[in-house]
């Protein structure tokens, strides 16, 4: 401002507005944008990393609660929820073939009302309409019993445990 003062008026007043008016064009820069916009973006980032964590406590908390539900439910069933990962299939074909049963059962409204209602797994009526033997679904009947049970009931988030094949 001292090399482009002319002389008119009062000097302090024109580097003031010199100055000011370099102010304003540094602030509208593109450079400063850019500073703030990062600040906001990380700010944005932040609070979306916060939500999701909130959201996941929140999913856990539900899941949790549908767990302690489910246990409510299978002491009717006379089942133990640690009783269920002895009698889950382990084999592949076998897991193959008890989640295809599954399946099938789950398509059969009467052989679903038996296990709810009844507290049972018809398995002659199983054995007959699915040509199986029993010796390839005795040793899940507990397993097969809880998958109908969180399929047919309001356990959504356990639902997404289930075998894919299970659930179509």
């Amino acid at each position: 401002s001292i090399d482009r003062y002319n002389g008119e008026g009062i000097f302090f007043e024109y580097a003031k507005m010199v100055v000011k008016s370099r102010l304003l064009d540094y602030f509208k820069s593109k450079e400063y944008k850019e500073k703030h916009d990062s600040i906001d973006e990380d700010q944005y980032l932040l609070n979306q990393g916060s939500k999701k964590q909130y959201i996941e406590e929140i999913r856990v908390q539900r899941l949790k609660e549908e767990v302690e539900e489910l246990k409510k439910v299978l002491k009717y069933y006379n089942i133990e929820i640690l009783d269920l990962h002895k009698q889950s299939p382990k084999h592949f074909l076998t897991k193959q073939h008890v989640d295809h049963i599954l399946s099938l059962i789950l398509q059969n409204n009467e052989i679903v009302s038996l296990i709810i209602d009844k507290g049972y797994l018809p398995m002659n009526l199983i054995l007959e309409q699915y040509k199986t033997s029993r010796k390839k679904l005795e040793p899940y009947r507990k397993y097969i019993i809880t998958v109908v049970i969180i399929c047919v009931g309001q356990f959504e988030l356990l639902k997404d445990y289930m075998p894919g094949k299970v659930i179509q």
